[in-house]
């Protein structure tokens, strides 16, 4: 103990260490309540990021949405949507280009409740200050449902039109309007398209 708050870039930090799903997740529902401030869009982009590297892009969508719930505006930029499209992009050995994304598998078991913003988890063994209940209103929103089973390919040229399109996406009672795709949007779109095909 040395006597200096944690924040979003104490995590950030942290995040390169972690090479599981569950190592991840543990080490940020660990961290996020030593807090001395909500996380940035930097920390959360360190989430996604490491969800990438693992191969867990299901994860790194979930996170993705809720941080563009938590930070607003900040969450939304091109930094923002190419970190995502990064994550999909991570190949690793074995993997055939054939994955799909299970984004909404991923949002149960880290029981982010996507519709109401509200950031309390449960633990995988069920233990927890909120239960999640039939009754809270546990549904996914069209981004999450834009990628849902689809492949890193398909996701990341859904990701793309989107963005291309200008088209609004619903999350919550909120429509978000994603940026114009810059070069690096291309590249990274590129390389999972080009990963798929090994």
């Amino acid at each position: 103990e040395i006597g200096v708050p944690l924040d979003g870039f104490s995590l950030s930090s942290l995040m390169s260490f972690p090479s599981t799903t569950e190592q991840i997740t543990a080490l940020w529902k660990r961290i996020e309540p030593e807090l001395n401030t909500d996380l940035n869009p930097a920390a959360y982009r360190s989430i996604i990021t490491a969800y990438g590297r693992v191969g867990d892009a299901s994860s790194a969508s979930v996170v993705f949405e809720e941080m563009v719930r938590v930070c607003g505006n900040r969450g939304r930029s091109i930094e923002c949507w190419n970190v995502l499209l990064g994550a999909l992009a991570y190949r690793r050995d074995g993997e055939d280009g054939s994955e799909m994304l299970d984004v909404e598998n991923a949002a149960a078991s880290q029981m982010v409740k996507l519709t109401t913003g509200d950031s309390t988890y449960v633990n995988s063994d069920g233990t927890s200050n909120h239960k999640i209940a039939a009754s809270d209103n546990f549904t996914t929103d069209n981004f999450i449902s834009l990628l849902h089973r689809k492949t890193f390919t398909e996701a990341s040229i859904v990701i793309l039109e989107t963005m291309r399109n200008g088209t609004s996406i619903q999350l919550g009672t909120k429509l978000m309007q994603p940026p114009k795709p810059n070069s690096q949007t291309y590249c990274l779109v590129a390389t999972t398209i080009a990963n798929s095909l090994k």
